[in-house]
């Protein structure tokens, strides 16, 4: 049994095969040659086998679908086609001659194929260097320090479960710098004592292992007397703050390019294929307010989710922000955690090599979709 599908994010498209225990998540592909920037047929033939053996290393074994105890394991495969049946791809692929790292999945059906309406193949760009690892460790070596201090709200004495997943993102790669900086933590608020506490046991879950609490007592002037502190992130004044005592020296990144950077451009491309958006986007006002629509985070809390970007960030247009509302929407059904947007982060649909469960819930509802039953899980490939 197998269905053609077209993720709600309007990026994507695949069939998806299911038989017995292993759902087939497969790419018919179209492989020219730019004109402007040809390459040979051996280079053609070497990328083609270079993509599907990254797809295989990297996409498989992460994660797998469950329900009522069978457990379904999705592989990934990419069909090459010939020429005379480009009208058939998923995808037509210009192949140019290029170390560098602008390749791009588009979202629109190719100009020679619009008649064919959302049958017709989308068109992506590659180039011959994307097969290679980049230096995207550099990205999150200069956004990383930009997020401290960061302030974590507490709502009723409790995290919410997005605050909570955005803190994990950060501690994951504060814990890989060397030497690991020292972490100061201060609570505010009702029960600041718990706040502080609390956030400390998160970070060292994370595998921070040089974490300090750091006392909230001022000495007050008159023009303050009377007056809570609150969180410069949402205003609230139920919070602790996350700081480092000393600069973030990030330059260890840089030589742990197998850990924070892409495997492989082509990787994380392959997403986009999949119906996964960019990660380092800005979180739009529409997403986020589903966020709080579906109670992912508080109301106090979605203005902190917008602004969390990198200066200059662009606004996301119309369609990446309904994308992104669907995408959040996939995650809330499938119960994950949507990944931390806006930043530079060691997520593979950022500027890193970490695989998450909302990578897969395109993967899932494609399996809902052939299944007829929507309670599959996404968990840990075992």
């Amino acid at each position: 049994m197998s269905i053609e599908f077209l993720p709600a994010t309007g990026v994507g498209r695949f069939n998806a095969k299911l038989n017995g225990n292993s759902l087939q998540i497969k790419h018919r592909l179209s492989l020219v040659s730019d004109a402007i920037v040809p390459v040979t047929a051996g280079d053609l033939t070497n990328f083609q086998n270079a993509f599907q053996q990254l797809v295989t290393n990297h996409w498989e074994g992460k994660f797998m679908l469950q329900r009522a105890g069978v457990n379904v394991k999705p592989t990934f495969v990419l069909k090459f086609l010939a020429l005379a049946d480009e009208a058939e791809a998923h995808f037509v692929v210009n192949l140019k001659q290029s170390q560098g790292g602008s390749e791009n999945v588009g979202r629109d059906a190719k100009h020679g194929y619009a008649a064919m309406g959302a049958a017709a193949p989308r068109t992506a760009s590659f180039m011959t260097g994307s097969i290679a690892q980049p230096d995207s460790a550099a990205l999150t070596a200069v956004d990383l320090p930009k997020v401290l201090p960061y302030y974590v709200d507490f709502i009723g004495g409790n995290i919410s479960p997005q605050t909570r997943s955005q803190v994990e993102t950060l501690g994951r790669q504060i814990a890989k710098l060397n030497p690991q900086p020292r972490l100061q933590v201060t609570g505010y608020g009702a029960n600041a004592t718990n706040y502080q506490q609390t956030t400390m046991a998160l970070l060292t879950q994370c595998g921070l292992n040089n974490v300090a609490a750091r006392s909230s007592n001022k000495i007050f002037i008159p023009s303050t007397w009377g007056k809570s502190s609150t969180s410069k992130m949402s205003g609230r004044t139920d919070y602790a703050k996350i700081s480092v005592s000393n600069d973030l020296d990030t330059q260890s990144y840089l030589t742990q390019t197998a850990v924070n950077s892409y495997p492989a451009t082509v990787v994380h491309e392959y997403g986009h294929m999949l119906g996964l958006q960019d990660e380092y986007h800005c979180l739009s006002t529409q997403a986020a307010a589903q966020m709080v629509q579906l109670h992912m985070i508080d109301a106090s809390e979605q203005q902190k989710f917008e602004n969390f970007h990198y200066g200059g960030a662009q606004v996301p247009s119309a369609k990446v922000s309904t994308g992104q509302e669907e995408f959040v929407k996939a995650c809330d059904r499938a119960g994950v955690a949507v990944p931390t947007f806006g930043r530079h982060t060691d997520s593979i649909m950022s500027a890193g090599s970490v695989f998450l469960p909302a990578h897969f819930v395109w993967i899932r509802e494609a399996m809902v979709n052939l299944s007829g039953q929507n309670d599959w899980a996404i968990v840990p490939w075992v």
